[in-house]
């Protein structure tokens, strides 16, 4: 995808609050983000202000705005929901008051809730990005439909001006944004992808202007990943999602086994270099 033209320089409002995994804005210039360190929904009134605390939430997951203000916010956005939530869905949909902090929840029995997007009508549909589909949940949480719409490792949800796609970044697959028809679901296709210097960037987060322009945020610990594996001599992974997840698991199981029966270190590594060898295939996968 092509660089935007006449980029502004970034700015930078706050920093320094370790992990954060969704962010929205919302008419009064307010920023709400949810704070994984603090299993909380953040408010930020405006450029110098200290975060608020608007809530406690566990595993805090993507953000929505209703047309009256109130935020949609999911809950349950782990690694271990996402990976069963397919067959196990137990995260929530909740409605926050921006003032108040008061919530309610809409619906449970989602996937992960990693990432939301609302459409006009008031369906809202949720990702899960160590998942296989895309949740939908009708207006007024009257019905959740698990695994809606496939796709894999899907992160920022984005619906198109006109109502007709429901757009998603892929995260743990080759780098790639694909559009889902939403009157068919089952029509999904690859509508975009980075050059191949990016195939490994994580796209996460999405949103879209009125022109139906997408803005999407990439992980950039990827290039740090690989700079350590080739460092290492340990071959990146950036395969299927599948691929990676097995790659994973097998490490583990692996590493948790005493030196004796692992063969200690082979291939010529010394006990030094082992250890990142080890930790860098671990990140690669994941």
């Amino acid at each position: 995808m092509p660089t935007c033209p006449a980029t502004q320089p970034a700015r930078t409002i706050l920093d320094g609050r370790g992990s954060l995994e969704s962010i929205i804005g919302d008419e009064r210039g307010r920023l709400f983000y949810t704070d994984a360190g603090q299993q909380a929904l953040m408010r930020l009134d405006g450029p110098g202000a200290t975060p608020k605390v608007l809530t406690r939430v566990e595993a805090g997951g993507g953000l929505a705005l209703e047309p009256d203000g109130k935020l949609l916010l999911g809950s349950g956005n782990s690694i271990p929901a996402g990976a069963i939530g397919n067959i196990a869905p137990a995260a929530r949909l909740l409605r926050v008051d921006p003032e108040t902090g008061v919530t309610t929840t809409i619906a449970s029995g989602l996937a992960m809730a990693n990432g939301l997007a609302r459409a006009s009508d008031g369906t809202v549909y949720a990702s899960d990005d160590v998942g296989i589909g895309d949740d939908r949940v009708a207006p007024g949480g009257a019905r959740v439909q698990n695994g809606w719409a496939t796709v894999i490792s899907s992160n920022g949800l984005a619906i198109s001006p006109d109502g007709r796609y429901l757009y998603a970044a892929q995260t743990f697959e080759p780098a790639a944004i694909v559009r889902i028809e939403i009157a068919e679901p089952a029509r999904v296709e690859r509508y975009a992808t980075p050059e191949l210097g990016d195939v490994a960037a994580g796209p996460d987060g999405m949103t879209i202007d009125e022109q139906g322009r997408l803005f999407v945020a990439a992980n950039e610990i990827s290039v740090e990943v690989r700079e350590i594996c080739e460092r290492y001599g340990v071959q990146y992974n950036s395969g299927p999602l599948p691929k990676q997840f097995g790659s994973v698991v097998r490490k583990i199981c692996r590493l948790a086994l005493p030196d004796r029966l692992r063969g200690g270190s082979t291939s010529g590594d010394t006990p030094a270099e082992k250890p990142h060898a080890e930790e860098c295939e671990l990140a690669a996968a994941a």
